[in-house]
C-alpha cells in the first residue's frame, strides 16, 4: 500500500474540518473513503455524517418524560402519550415504551388471578335480600332455607349446616 502525500494529508484534514462529507472528500482528493476515515481517526475529528433515523424523542424531553415516571406523575406509556400531546408532543406510546426500556426501566406483569377452587367457588355473597353463591344456588335471608337440604352451606372458609345450628 502506497503512502499518500504531506500535501493531500493536509487538503484532507483541512475539507474535514471545514464539514466537508468524506465522499466529497474522496472524489476531489482522489483517495478512498477508508483512507479519508483513517486519517479523520488519526486527527480524533468526528464524522459529520449520521447514519440512520433522527431521534423523535430529543435528551431533554426523555429525561424529562423519565422523571414524571419516576415521580409518579405517569404511571403508563398511554398517560404519558396523553400528556405530551396536550403539551404539544406528538410521541407514540410505543416510542415511550422503547425510551423508557433504553434507559433500564421494565414494565412490570399484573399477576394473574388465583383459579377458583371449590372452597372459593361455594363462598357466598351477599346481595341486597338473597344470598348468592358463584356455582348457582340461592339461599333467602329469612330463615336461610336451602333448595338442597343433604349438603351444608359455605359461609365465610366454616361449612354451616342448618340442622345444627338450631
Amino acid at each position: 500500500m502506497r503512502a499518500i502525500s504531506f500535501e493531500k494529508k493536509r487538503d484532507i484534514e483541512a475539507k474535514l474540518r471545514s464539514g466537508t462529507p468524506y465522499t466529497d472528500i474522496s472524489k476531489s482528493v482522489n483517495v478512498s473513503l477508508s483512507t479519508v476515515s483513517k486519517i479523520a481517526k488519526e486527527l480524533s475529528i468526528p464524522s459529520p455524517n449520521h447514519a440512520g433515523r433522527p431521534n423523535i424523542i430529543s435528551t431533554s424531553l426523555g429525561r424529562k418524560v423519565i422523571r414524571a415516571f419516576l415521580s409518579g406523575k405517569y404511571k403508563t406509556a398511554v398517560e404519558a402519550q396523553k400528556g405530551l400531546r396536550a403539551e404539544g408532543e406528538h410521541v407514540s406510546a410505543h416510542t415511550i415504551r422503547r425510551l423508557l426500556k433504553s434507559n433500564n426501566l421494565n414494565a412490570k406483569t399484573k399477576k394473574p388471578a388465583l383459579p377458583l377452587t371449590p372452597i372459593r367457588k361455594k363462598k357466598p355473597s351477599c346481595m341486597g335480600q338473597k344470598v348468592s353463591f358463584l356455582d348457582g344456588r340461592r339461599l333467602e335471608k329469612s330463615g336461610f332455607q336451602r333448595r338442597n337440604e343433604d349438603k351444608p352451606f359455605w359461609f365465610g372458609r366454616k361449612a354451616v349446616d342448618m340442622d345444627q345450628e338450631g
